[in-house]
């Protein structure tokens, strides 16, 4: 019995350290799914318009949500997305935009501007394939 008390003891505090952890986008959109979405989704736009990506890379940084009348933070409603990488023949790309939505790794919502060396190549307003998400 003592044991159980103390691996409690020991145990919940860090369970409570691990909630305590949880990003507070939670609800609303993930700054980490959307720049991997955004990168396969962009990925793939670029392809299908004759620019064979050698690499692309994406980070997003969630646009702050705010609070609500109680203090608890709102949901991430938009992310700011920024990409680079390099076409196969050695192109530089940039993507960057505002999604206000995902659907799993199929689609993204929001505008996004797609340049192969500082030309656009692509503004769009969806990414992928986003029907039946209901998004």
């Amino acid at each position: 019995m003592l044991y159980a008390a103390g691996v409690a003891a020991l145990v919940g505090p860090a369970a409570l350290l691990l909630v305590g952890c949880e990003p507070a986008e939670a609800g609303g959109l993930n700054s980490v799914a959307v720049a991997v979405t955004t990168d396969k989704r962009a990925t793939g736009r670029l392809q299908h318009d004759g620019y064979p990506v050698q690499w692309l890379s994406c980070i997003g940084t969630a646009e702050a949500g705010g609070s609500t009348d109680k203090g608890s933070p709102r949901p991430v409603s938009a992310v700011g997305v920024d990409c680079e990488g390099r076409t196969g023949g050695g192109q530089k790309i940039i993507v960057y935009g505002r999604v206000t939505g995902i659907h799993g790794e199929t689609c993204v919502r929001g505008k996004l501007t797609g340049k192969v060396d500082g030309k656009t190549v692509f503004t769009a307003s969806v990414l992928g394939e986003c029907e039946g998400s209901g998004a």
